[in-house]
């Protein structure tokens, strides 16, 4: 439930900062499912310890990254968009 929370929340600063964006929540064992149309995937911080399978299930092709714990437990869409935001530029 808390993931789908930050999810509008995330939605709702992205639309503050006049941002197009596409987010979506999914459990770990919908993992499968994800493609390498995302630009960034973010982990909540209970499943850390499974980084390393997702990047391997991605080929390493997706950046991927765990959410601060803090902006997590505090639902702060904001401060989780702009670490995602910040992820991509590094990307390049």
């Amino acid at each position: 439930m808390s993931s789908s929370v930050l999810v509008t929340n995330m939605q709702d600063a992205a639309i503050e900062m006049n941002m197009l964006v596409e987010i979506e929540a999914l459990g770990r064992d919908e993992f499968s499912q994800i493609s390498t149309a995302y630009d960034v995937i973010l982990l909540a911080p209970q499943i850390r310890y499974q980084k390393e399978r997702f990047e391997k299930m991605t080929h390493h092709e997706i950046p991927i990254t765990i959410i601060d714990s803090v902006a997590y437990g505090m639902l702060d869409g904001q401060k989780v968009l702009q670490q995602a935001i910040d992820v991509i530029k590094n990307k390049n």
